[in-house]
């Protein structure tokens, strides 16, 4: 039975939403064109903007719901749009980080995780209203990323919902001395691992870095192969 509930899940469209946020000015717009594969100039993001992307997949065609937060923690209190009882099943965020002003993401990245965290808590105790047991439910299937006999199994602090950690500008943060490249990166692997995060860095002048960035948040959200 469980099987053929899968099965029909196959056929079926599937219906995700991603969530963008960030530092300001971090360049989550232009990974969104990378994404959507838009070839225009990118605006600055007023409050809370939307698009969504289609995916083929065998006879269907899956929908993402794209949504990006501009103005760092100015318009936090829109997050319960993006993050509700209905797209918390089917939800990534993406914590978008400046790596070339560290000292701009130090002062809120860990504000807008905790505004977040919130956020899919709240979305998460509703939805147990009528699907009890589903906090659980999710925690575990988070929890299974690390395997039972993982050394920090019971440490972390996970989120329910998978996490990317995206570091923008990589070519700027090139030009910083060693030390503090190695503070900034062992700063973002502590934060990502603590949250079940995944850590990935870019920059929109490398061809490379945006396809990798690309390939990760479609494997994310359309659980396409990572190649």
């Amino acid at each position: 039975m469980q099987q053929d509930a899968e099965n029909n899940d196959r056929l079926r469209p599937q219906e995700n939403t991603i969530f963008f946020f960030g530092t300001k000015n971090g360049g989550k717009t232009t990974v969104i064109h990378q994404f959507l594969d838009r070839d225009e100039p990118p605006r600055p993001t007023v409050a809370l903007n939307y698009s969504f992307a289609r995916k083929t997949r065998g006879q269907v065609k899956d929908i993402a719901h794209v949504w990006e937060l501009g103005g760092g923690t100015l318009f936090s209190s829109l997050l319960k749009i993006p993050i509700t009882a209905k797209t918390i099943r089917r939800l990534t965020l993406v914590l978008v980080l400046d790596l070339s002003a560290p000292e701009r993401f130090c002062q809120n990245f860990l504000d807008l995780l905790m505004l977040a965290r919130a956020s899919v808590q709240t979305a998460v105790a509703e939805l147990d209203k009528t699907d009890h047991n589903i906090h659980n439910q999710m925690k575990n299937k988070m929890l299974n990323k690390f395997g039972r006999d993982h050394v920090d199994r019971n440490k972390l602090d996970l989120f329910s919902t998978p996490l990317l950690i995206l570091g923008t500008k990589y070519d700027l943060f090139q030009m910083f001395d060693s030390d503090k490249q190695k503070l900034i990166c062992k700063t973002l692997r502590f934060v990502s691992h603590v949250h079940g995060g995944t850590l990935l860095f870019t920059s929109n002048t490398k061809d490379s870095m945006m396809t990798r960035t690309r390939n990760v948040i479609n494997h994310l959200v359309f659980s396409s192969p990572l190649g």
